[in-house]
């Protein structure tokens, strides 16, 4: 029993009779269910199934399916694909799929964009070599035995009806007049409402086997023929109302397209890749460059004039001079050949590979932007009952006047309505089955805490889409691990390996037969344990560590490089010590005694004579005090508490005793203590750069900064004296060296020394050491450490 969605009760009965069978109850009387293919006491009905699209399913004891539509009966039994005629039961999913158990089996039904014209449907052969849809809305099928006609059902056989001679249609045309163009075996014929006329060579031999055939806007067919024993391939033309084919001389090669230019003339592609346009009587080669090094494989024109170019490579599109190269990886892959526009505009592509559907958003948008990533297609092949094998002879591919695409297929006459196809509107349900990690399932999928040391997992998943599950499509993601979504196409696992500890939420979504996505999909989340060597305190014990043997590089580095210096310092100093030793020793001692006799004399000459040797004494007694000053800085006999600001203070208050030029001494930072030959250098410097500041500059102000930094020690001396012409710079050449000696001086102790001067603004000396070396070490435990080593 079943409800009657127009109204009433379908009830049926097991058993066969008058008043058994199919009844339908109707105002509380039973109907007996009669129509001219149905007879409803003839059945014995085991189950019934009523869809809300009015379509009645009954499943009989021994007579399989009865599917009553309207009027119309269709029957499934054994003989045509059902696994057994004894139904048992009906199931309708949520999707809109049929399930049927049979007595052998279970089938599913399921509603399809492709309907199939076989000889189940009355058709001569289960086979068809072209499909030709006329402007009268008929639709012409060429088997091997002739041609069918469908005009909205079945009609018997062309060659039942005229007796054309022959057994294997070939080619079939319709010219703009409604006559029909039909190659049979070698021989083509023009068939009229009330005439069929033989088209015959010039010679009055027949044509050859019809490929292509087109019409130009002067009404000349043009027919692409093959002859087995003659020239091979031949193009000719026939004029209108004349049933002489004439020959055609042109170098092309046998046709692969013959079609008509919507403007004027015919376009050819021929089976060496040429295209050639011919217009009155003149053939002329496309030779756009976009065709250069491609592999063709058919030719189409738009409504637009663009001619549609399909090769190996991708799509060609050409308009006038100009042209556009679609490098699409599915057109390469699908080896598209014959292609047609729907009344809708969108483009209908059919290859080796099925049939693809091009929205016109997407055509249009070829021709501005070749490379745009491609919309969302519709696509059918053998799982959607398209059957990819099309006819061999043309055309393959025609659309009727209602807006219907037919195909000559394999399986005979397929047809497509662009404008009630088939769609899946409800997303599938994704399901996770099992999560494997390192080879072994995880029993529950709740909770998951894996173990130090899991490095693979492996998630199985799928999604509840029955229609057609080889085209469920999914996308999965593990944040944590991927940044983006990562596409799996059909596939319905996940592999991960060398995942690293840490918490992984693994996402997956899906789409179904008709691109119909279920965002929310599903997930699982799973943690990995760190092993103790990726634990956090293990990463920053290590941390410290490195750290710690940087810091060690870096001082001992540090160290060895001021140990160093203070070497080349020591042996200095030792050098300096001995020439002072030897000056005290001999120079100044000799010169003392020439004072000392001297002064023994002077009380022997005459008083003029004596004014000038007391003169002479007291320039050799200057000599002596500035001998003993050079032998005390050899000496470095400065300040020993380290304190450079104060010797600073010493030398600019010994030479800057009266006030034209004002000093200004400015420290930054605390001061530290300096190394003992860093302090010396330093003194020694800032001494030469005051004196020549005081003696030479002519200045009015004199800044001196002291610069005690975490990273280094800076002194810098300025004044705003005459400066320095550029030959101060060589004065060494002629025997100054109060600037070489300065930067000698700074470069001994691993500093650096500038001196800079512009004509009348003034000089700037500038001494920066690294605080490694600048300063006295500080005995905490790491120059213990080091300096125990």
């Amino acid at each position: 029993m079943a409800p009657d969605f127009h109204g009433g009760v379908w009830i049926g009965f097991p058993s066969r009779g008058r008043g058994l069978g199919l009844e339908h109850l109707t105002d509380g009387h039973f109907q007996p269910v009669q129509t001219s293919e149905l007879s409803g006491a003839d059945l014995e009905v085991n189950v019934i199934l009523s869809k809300k699209d009015g379509t009645l399913w009954i499943g009989t004891e021994r007579d399989g399916i009865l599917r009553v539509s309207g009027n119309g009966v269709e029957r499934y039994d054994s003989k045509n694909g059902l696994s057994g005629d004894s139904v048992r039961k009906f199931f309708e999913d949520r999707e809109g799929d049929l399930w049927v158990v049979t007595n052998k089996g279970i089938d599913r039904f399921r509603d399809s964009s492709v309907i199939t014209y076989s000889s189940a449907q009355h058709l001569s052969l289960d086979y068809s070599d072209a499909a030709l849809a006329t402007h009268d809305g008929s639709i012409w099928t060429i088997t091997k035995s002739g041609a069918d006609i469908i005009r909205g059902r079945p009609l018997p056989r062309l060659t039942d009806r005229v007796h054309l001679p022959g057994t294997q249609g070939t080619s079939i045309f319709e010219d703009r007049n409604g006559s029909i163009w039909l190659g049979m075996d070698t021989e083509l014929y023009r068939i009229t409402k009330h005439s069929v006329t033989r088209i015959r060579a010039k010679d009055g031999s027949s044509v050859g086997i019809v490929g292509r055939m087109a019409e130009d806007e002067q009404g000349n067919v043009w027919i692409s023929t093959f002859r087995m024993k003659v020239d091979n391939t031949i193009l000719s033309y026939v004029k209108p109302n004349e049933s002489v084919a004439r020959r055609f001389a042109a170098a092309l090669g046998m046709s692969n397209v013959t079609m008509s230019d919507i403007r004027s003339g015919i376009w050819i592609l021929d089976r060496s890749g040429n295209i050639a346009h011919i217009e009155g009587g003149k053939v002329e080669p496309e030779r756009n460059k976009l065709l250069e090094h491609k592999h063709l494989y058919g030719l189409m024109q738009g409504p637009d004039g663009t001619l549609y170019i399909w090769c190996k490579e991708g799509l060609v599109l050409i308009r006038g001079v100009e042209g556009r190269f679609i490098p699409d990886p599915q057109f390469a892959s699908c080896k598209l050949h014959e292609s047609i526009f729907d009344l809708s505009g969108s483009l209908w592509a059919a290859g080796k590979c099925g049939l693809l559907r091009i929205q016109k958003g997407e055509v249009e948008q070829w021709w501005n932007v070749p490379n745009a990533r491609p919309w969302h297609r519709l696509f059918f092949d053998g799982e959607d009952g398209y059957n990819v094998n099309l006819g061999d002879f043309s055309p393959v591919l025609s659309r009727s006047p209602d807006g219907k695409l037919w195909f000559a297929t394999a399986n005979g006459l397929e047809v497509v309505d662009p404008a009630h196809l088939y769609f899946n509107s409800l997303p599938p349900p994704v399901v996770i089955e099992s999560l494997i990690a390192d080879h072994v399932r995880v029993p529950r999928l709740a909770s998951n805490d894996f173990a130090a040391g899991t490095r693979d997992i492996q998630i199985d998943y799928t999604a509840l889409s029955f229609p057609n599950p080889a085209k469920v499509l999914f996308r999965y993601k593990l944040d944590g691990h991927d940044k983006d979504w990562q596409d799996a196409g059909t596939r319905r696992q996940a592999f991960y390996t060398n995942l690293g500890p840490g918490h992984y939420s693994f996402q997956v979504i899906a789409c179904n037969n008709s691109g119909v996505w279920n965002q929310q999909g599903n997930s699982i989340q799973f943690d990995i344990e760190p092993a103790w060597y990726q634990t956090l305190w293990f990463r920053l014990v290590t941390a410290a560590l490195i750290v710690c043997v940087l810091v060690s590089v870096y001082l001992r580095r540090s160290q060895a490089i001021a140990e160093r210096i203070e070497l080349r310092v020591s042996e200095r100093m030792s050098e300096r010590m001995r020439i002072s030793r030897e000056l005290h020793d001999t120079l100044l001692q000799a010169i003392q005694g020439i004072v000392l006799s001297f002064s023994s004399f002077t009380s022997r000459v005459s008083p003029d004579v004596k004014q000038e040797m007391e003169r002479s004494l007291d320039d050799a007694e200057w000599l002596l005090v500035s001998g003993r000053d050079r032998i005390k800085e050899m000496r470095g006999n400065f300040s020993q508490d380290g304190n450079v600001t104060a010797e600073i203070h010493r030398v600019v208050d010994g030479l800057f005793k009266d006030d034209r030029c004002k000093v200004t001494v400015t420290v930054h930072g605390d001061p530290v203590p300096l190394n003992s030959i860093v302090h010396d250098e330093a003194v020694w410097i800032a001494r030469e750069a005051i004196t020549n500041a005081c003696r030479h500059s002519n200045a009015q102000h004199l800044d001196i900064q002291i610069s005690y930094a975490l990273k280094d020690f800076r002194l810098s001396i300025q004044d705003d004296g005459i400066g320095m012409d550029a030959n101060a710079f060589l004065a060494h050449y002629s025997g100054h060296f109060g600037l070489v000696g300065m930067h000698e001086r700074a470069e001994a102790i691993g500093g650096r020394f500038s001196a800079r001067s512009n004509g009348g603004k003034g000089t700037s000396i500038v001494l920066s050491l690294p605080a490694p070396i600048a300063f006295a070490p500080r005995r905490n435990w790491w120059s213990k450490l080091f300096h125990s080593r």
